[in-house]
């Protein structure tokens, strides 16, 4: 779950899509790097499964998209390289969040 102070990375996937196969491992990497800051939200959904949200530009799979804190109606397409290292660089870059680890709380 996150709120208004977390940034979240949300990828728009479809279970048949050979590209979104690729990066499932890289996203996978994204997400284990940001698992203690409470802060950042790795997240995907299954966009053939479900409704995409108003709002939401999907025009092909996989979409990435970055939600600033406080901003989530304006989400931000990630057009970046697909590879782990480059993700977690632009979520360090963009990040409007305060940095904040499940140890500190």
């Amino acid at each position: 779950m996150y709120g208004p102070d977390t940034d979240v990375l949300l990828e728009f996937y479809a279970p048949w899509c050979g590209h979104c196969k690729q990066l499932k491992p890289e996203y996978k990497q994204v997400a284990k790097a940001f698992q203690n800051d409470a802060n950042i939200v790795v997240a995907a959904m299954d966009a053939t499964a479900h409704q995409v949200p108003a709002g939401f530009e999907v025009q092909g799979y996989p979409t990435v998209l970055f939600l600033p804190a406080n901003s989530k109606t304006s989400p931000v397409s990630y057009d970046g390289p697909r590879d782990a290292a480059s993700m977690i660089n632009y979520i360090r870059k963009h990040r409007t969040s305060i940095p904040s680890t499940e140890d500190e709380l």
